[in-house]
């Protein structure tokens, strides 16, 4: 059996102007990488209209905190009417996108159990007692972290979009480039370390087929029930 708890619902971000999208693509790799997760690519769709390029995007990230418990992050990111401008930045000249972004933020925790508890009464009660006594005390642990990784990714993404706003602007250059360092520096502080990236994805890699092992056992025991 297969339990999924939503911890992050709909956050939503909306920015209209000046943005790189092979940056913001850039970012999030760097981000997702940085917390300990696996960008998985769900989704790609890019098309042309009169009014510019409509591209979508849907990715993933995946982390295993324990063997049986992941943490999903899924980021949809939505460009509408996006087009390619030149701007004039300290005397070179820099091509950007312009359009409408709106980036979508939901997170959840997967949980597998061996068993399907709901086939017999005293799996129910059972399954009570796990959720009230064990669950909360094992798992319940990375539940806020959890919620900080979404925030993180967020935060960092939308400072990120709001210095393209002083672009082609050289008054605010410096201004921009240290509010970047200030920003990276706080955020550092405020959300922690996170763990080794290389090592969750070993760690997800090598539990799949124990995962499907233990489906296919479950399920056997329900058949046998």
């Amino acid at each position: 059996m297969v339990e999924k708890k939503i911890l992050v619902d709909d956050l939503r971000m909306q920015y209209t102007g000046l943005f790189d999208v092979t940056e913001l693509y850039r970012l999030f790799d760097e981000l997702i990488h940085e917390r300990g997760y696996v960008k998985l690519e769900k989704k790609s769709d890019q098309f042309m209209t009169k009014h510019g390029r409509q591209i979508y995007l849907e990715i993933r990230p995946v982390k295993e905190f324990e063997q049986d418990f992941l943490s999903t992050i899924k980021i949809r990111i939505k460009m509408n009417d996006v087009k390619d401008v030149v701007l004039d930045v300290n005397g070179a000249k820099k091509q950007y996108n312009q359009g409408n972004l709106l980036l979508i933020f939901d997170g959840w925790t997967t949980t597998f159990y061996e068993f399907a508890w709901e086939t017999k009464p005293v799996f129910v009660f059972l399954r009570m007692l796990v959720d009230k006594y064990i669950y909360k005390v094992s798992f319940g642990k990375y539940e806020g972290e959890i919620i900080n990784d979404v925030h993180y990714i967020y935060d960092r993404v939308k400072a990120h979009l709001n210095l393209h706003r002083y672009a082609g602007d050289t008054s605010h250059g410096n201004k921009a480039d240290k509010t970047n360092k200030d920003m990276a520096s706080a955020d550092s502080g405020a959300y922690g370390v996170s763990a080794n990236p290389n090592t969750e994805n070993e760690a997800i890699q090598g539990s799949q087929e124990h995962k499907d092992n233990e489906r296919q056992e479950g399920n056997k025991h329900v058949a046998a029930a």
